[in-house]
């Protein structure tokens, strides 16, 4: 549990909420339409606006979302994105590292190539064939 004292330290300092225990400091944005940094809307169907939080990893250069910060409110999606922060949140998984991507001629080029090798198999199990 949250010591009250800290609670509301935090709480004059700016908008405080307590997750999982922890007291976590969110980080808002007048910018954003979320209301909250590096927050964003993910869809918007008939169940309502979801929202997801955003950060970019150490180490790398690139944004990645946030595992297990999809919620319905923003504020959740902020709370998890500052305990993440915080240090209490398990370190994330490894990110697989993708080779790169080939273009449609490579792909193109490759089964040629295989094709070719599968019919010169053939002619040359044919001439083989006819020498018996």
């Amino acid at each position: 549990n949250v010591p009250e004292a800290e609670f509301k330290k935090m709480a004059a300092e700016g908008e405080a909420r307590v997750w999982q225990g922890k007291a976590v400091m969110l980080k808002q944005s007048e910018e954003s339409v979320t209301g909250y940094h590096n927050v964003i809307e993910v869809r918007t169907n008939k169940k309502g606006t979801t929202y997801a939080a955003k950060f970019v990893p150490p180490g790398e250069t690139k944004q990645r979302h946030l595992p297990c910060s999809t919620f319905k409110e923003a504020w959740q999606s902020a709370a998890a994105l500052a305990y993440y922060e915080a240090g209490w949140a398990a370190p994330l998984p490894e990110k697989k590292v993708v080779g790169k991507r080939r273009t449609t001629e490579e792909v193109r080029q490759e089964k040629f190539e295989k094709a070719q090798a599968r019919h010169l198999q053939k002619i040359e199990i044919l001439q083989k064939k006819k020498f018996r």
